[in-house]
């Protein structure tokens, strides 16, 4: 009787218990965590001189709130207000089709969404990864009310989304590549009541308002002489792995520094990080300084990938599998436990197991990447008879798309990096539940 008078409450007060776990994420980690990347940004807001090594966007914003709310909090209340605003609408649309009446344990998979310890430890801190996600999340749950709900979505709705995804995209170079799925979907429903072509062209003309706007905005916030060109570090990551690989040294000499040797570049190479070979005192690679010098480098990366394909493949594919499988926090992990346990011990070694094997399960991104493959198999086979089949594919798409994009252009293989689709497969759970009881009940009523 108290597991239903529990879950009657659960569902009379869901809004309301959505209100307060957004005030007591606000609370707890208020004013967000800083993290080294969020740190830079924060002294660019400061002065409001900016770089494109982190896209200015996000420090732009931050450098006009920052008279109204010092600090990290401004930015942190934009990060969770997206957080929480997606939710929203994806609770608004499920129980369009779920009756949370009955099933009030449903609600869970909504309300500990932001409280999973894979998305908490990167929604605790304050980052571009973040504000990227939230905002991108906050559209496409919007998105997917009103693909149910089957009402006109307003010009001025849209217009308000279309900032969104501006937003979500400048401050994220990654996130260009995810937009078009999110920018046609909204162009869709914009024009939900004429023909394809139709449908089509307006997605496509919101697509390319969006890239023009981010555009402009890059141009005007970094003009040619506050560009960083970090991009070479992505290239010069690439060869070096082959050169490990073939014994041949493909580094162009001027983007060597005089701590550069065979030696260091083999010592201080990391399958899943260039942080080892651009940081620190004595770093080994340096940024070309010349266009001509660039243009140079790529030539040299484009000529070796030609003649090692396989190896390439091979060293981006051990990279990108980084970021489903490791454990954030992982490198703290003995020395936490020794300060409890005596290391070399087999108490030590049970201890460790066990926690490895709780942070496989919670905190890496392995398991809910392959719910993530499920679900977008299962929109790709249902996209043409169901309407959640098609909210599927516009949560899991962008996720993928993602995924393809850092498999080639990531300098780093860190979960940190696919937090985007980790959390959009999160988010599709309701939506997944959704579409499987309305393909058994078609069974059903076929009598199969």
């Amino acid at each position: 009787m108290k597991s239903i008078i529990n879950g009657v409450h659960l569902f009379i007060y869901r809004y309301q218990i959505l209100g307060v776990l957004f005030l007591l994420q606000l609370a707890i980690f208020w004013p967000g965590i800083a993290v080294p990347d969020s740190q830079a940004q924060y002294a660019q807001a400061l002065t409001g001189n900016y770089d494109d090594h982190h896209p200015a966007m996000m420090a732009f914003i931050w450098h006009h709130l920052h008279p109204v709310m010092p600090g990290f909090g401004s930015m942190y209340l934009i990060q969770i207000s997206f957080l929480y605003g997606g939710l929203f609408f994806i609770l608004r649309t499920t129980e369009l089709f779920i009756n949370f009446k009955e099933r009030p344990w449903l609600l869970y998979l909504l309300f500990l969404l932001p409280w999973w310890p894979q998305i908490l430890v990167y929604t605790s801190c304050v980052l571009k990864d973040s504000h990227f996600t939230f905002s991108f999340l906050t559209v496409a749950s919007t998105l997917a009310y009103y693909t149910i709900h089957k009402q006109p979505l307003s010009l001025f709705y849209a217009f308000l989304l279309i900032v969104a995804l501006i937003y979500g995209t400048a401050v994220k170079y990654q996130a260009q590549f995810c937009l078009p799925v999110i920018t046609l979907w909204l162009g869709f429903l914009v024009a939900r009541n004429c023909n394809f072509i139709t449908r089509l062209a307006t997605g496509s003309l919101i697509t390319l308002a969006v890239y023009s706007s981010i555009h402009s905005i890059n141009i005007f916030l970094t003009p040619k002489t506050q560009q960083s060109n970090a991009w070479q570090y992505v290239k010069l990551y690439d060869l070096a792995a082959i050169s490990l690989e073939t014994g041949k040294d493909l580094i162009p000499d001027f983007n060597k520094t005089p701590y550069y040797s065979a030696e260091q570049l083999k010592s201080r190479f990391k399958p899943n990080l260039v942080d080892p070979y651009i940081y620190g005192d004595q770093p080994l690679f340096q940024k070309g300084a010349t266009e001509q010098q660039r243009k140079e480098l790529w030539s040299v990366w484009f000529n070796t990938i030609k003649e090692h394909p396989f190896l390439y493949l091979k060293y981006r594919l051990t990279n990108l599998s980084y970021c489903f499988t490791a454990i954030p926090g992982y490198s703290q992990l003995d020395a936490i436990l020794s300060r409890f346990l005596p290391p070399h011990t087999p108490l030590y070694a049970r201890v460790k197991s066990m926690v490895e094997t709780l942070g496989y399960i919670f905190l890496s991104q392995l398991l809910v990447s392959g719910l993530g493959v499920l679900y977008l198999f299962l929109g790709l086979i249902y996209w043409r008879r169901s309407q959640l089949a098609r909210i599927l594919l516009g949560f899991t798409l962008p996720a993928f798309l993602l995924v393809a994009i850092l498999a080639v252009l990531s300098m780093a293989g860190i979960p940190r990096y696919t937090f985007f689709s980790s959390v959009m497969i999160h988010a599709s759970h309701l939506f997944a539940i959704g579409l499987i009881a309305e393909i058994k009940g078609r069974r059903n009523n076929c009598g199969l």
